[in-house]
C-alpha cells in the first residue's frame, strides 16, 4: 500500500512538472509575440532560448517554427533554407482553428523561398 501510495505521489509530481514547463514555454511564445513588432531582437533572443527539447507536441514545435521564422525574418536576418518554416507550413496548413498562424506560416515560407532565389 505504501509504495502505490509513493508511486501516486511520484506521477503526480511528474504531471505537475510537465504541466509547467509546457506552461513556462507557452509563455515564453507568448511574450515574443508580444514583443515581436516592438522589439524583434527582443523576441529573437526569448525564442532562440528554448531549449527544443522540451517541445514534445507537434503545435509546440510549430509555433516555435513559425515564431523563430518571423523573428529572423524581422531582425533581417535573410533565412534561405525551410525546413525550419516548413515545420510550421506542415502542422498549421488547413486548419481552421489556427487560420491566423496558417496565412503567416505560408507568407514566411515565401519569405524564405524568395530570400533563397
Amino acid at each position: 500500500m505504501k509504495h502505490a501510495i509513493t508511486s501516486v505521489v511520484i506521477i503526480i509530481a511528474i504531471s505537475l512538472f510537465g504541466c509547467s514547463e509546457s506552461s513556462k514555454v507557452n509563455d515564453i511564445f507568448s511574450k515574443a509575440e508580444q514583443l515581436m513588432d516592438v522589439q524583434p531582437d527582443s523576441a529573437l533572443l526569448l525564442l532562440q532560448d528554448v531549449n527544443t527539447d522540451e517541445l514534445s507536441t507537434k503545435e509546440g514545435k510549430a509555433r516555435h517554427a513559425l515564431l523563430l521564422s518571423q523573428a529572423y525574418d524581422k531582425n533581417y536576418i535573410d533565412l534561405t533554407n525551410d525546413s525550419l518554416i516548413n515545420i510550421a507550413v506542415e502542422y498549421y496548413n488547413g486548419k481552421r482553428k489556427y487560420k491566423r498562424y496558417d496565412m503567416l506560416s505560408h507568407y514566411y515560407k515565401a519569405r524564405v523561398q524568395y530570400n533563397g532565389g
